[in-house]
């Protein structure tokens, strides 16, 4: 309150003295270009009024300058904030606005559209004043509302972000995309060896991870993934069909990349605190002759890429009716696969807007 006090006494004074000073400045002004345009003088209530006109107009005009800077300095301050927290630029256009909700993230388009249109959405040439509407197209992410009247200006930042590990789900138009990637690795029957696992999950070893729960559920297991942050040095918890207590470490390699006895090891080590009575090592590539001689001392079983093919290969002999591939759901697809390009968000403007 005393800030307060002391702002509106320093404050109020000095703005009197300017408008007073304002005044005086503009009533000279105007007596002197009345004299020298050979107008009669002014009669002071005239001069008076003239005066208060030309303080209001000047006034609307410093005050409409003044939001201009302070929404630019808002604006650079946003994007300012947005490119420290993601590390990506804010594409041309694009407005940032603080977002509290708690939602995920999420994206929406609202195409360009004629006021009026032909069939074919085209300009309808024959009426007047035909403009082109331009809705807000609008990224929701943590902490920020980005706003573009250009679909493609936000798809652009939405891939940047993608690419810098920023989690944008799909949108509708891209859930779709990713269905019909789904449906037709399904009908490929895509994963038939470890060397096709290998290539699947190249863009996402982790993944591999989910896989090796997934098949060995299917054999009659009970598994399932461990926490990232907080393994213990093994992937899988799993219970066998005769109750004992398994633990597994998945690594998803090229062929050539040869799992030696360290890794083996370290399974074993981790076992120490889990106490499993049995220890396994999958992987798709293959093991090393030292790390097959631990293993024979250890007892850990040890599943390279061969027998975990026969193992795939089990899992497809009990599904040889079904006409989808049950390991489909588990494979990453690449992002590429279902991200919309520019092609095909031009495809929902106009025909004469397309460029």
């Amino acid at each position: 309150m005393i800030l307060v006090y002391i702002s509106h006494e320093t404050v109020m004074p000095l703005m009197d003295t300017l408008i007073a000073s304002a005044r005086e400045t503009i009533m000279s002004a105007l007596s002197e270009l009345a004299a020298q345009t050979n107008v009669p003088a002014l009669t002071p209530e005239l001069l008076d009024i003239l005066t208060t006109v030309i303080l209001i107009l000047l006034s609307v005009v410093a005050l409409l300058v003044l939001y201009l800077i302070v929404r630019l300095i808002y604006n650079l301050i946003m994007r300012s904030l947005f490119r420290v927290r993601y590390h990506v630029s804010l594409p041309h256009g694009c407005r940032v606005r603080p977002y509290t909700g708690n939602k995920p993230a999420s994206f929406s388009f609202q195409f360009p559209r004629w006021q009026y249109a032909r069939k074919d959405g085209a300009r309808d040439r024959r009426r007047a004043n035909n403009r082109v509407i331009r809705g807000k197209n609008i990224l929701r992410v943590s902490g920020f509302k980005v706003i573009s009247r250009s679909p493609l200006n936000l798809m652009t930042l939405v891939s940047r972000l993608r690419s810098a590990g920023v989690s944008v789900p799909p949108c509708p138009a891209e859930e779709q995309k990713l269905a019909q990637a789904r449906s037709q690795l399904r009908q490929g029957r895509a994963l038939a060896t470890a060397q096709s696992v290998a290539a699947a999950f190249a863009h996402d070893p982790t993944q591999f991870e989910s896989y090796c729960a997934a098949l060995f559920s299917r054999l009659g297991y009970q598994a399932s993934v461990t926490p990232k942050t907080n393994d213990g040095g093994f992937d899988l918890v799993m219970t066998d069909s005769n109750g004992q207590s398994c633990i597994a470490e998945c690594k998803c390699y090229a062929t050539g990349h040869v799992v030696g006895r360290p890794l083996v090891q370290k399974l074993v080590g981790a076992n120490q605190t889990k106490q499993a009575r049995r220890l396994l090592f999958i992987t798709t590539s293959s093991f090393s002759s030292e790390a097959i001689s631990y293993a024979r001392e250890t007892g850990v079983e040890l599943i390279d890429g061969e027998r975990l093919s026969q193992l795939m290969a089990r899992v497809r002999a009990q599904d040889s009716l079904s006409s989808t591939s049950w390991d489909a759901a588990y494979v990453p697809i690449d992002r590429s696969e279902w991200e919309l390009t520019r092609a095909e968000i031009l495809a929902s403007y106009p025909p004469d807007l397309r460029i």
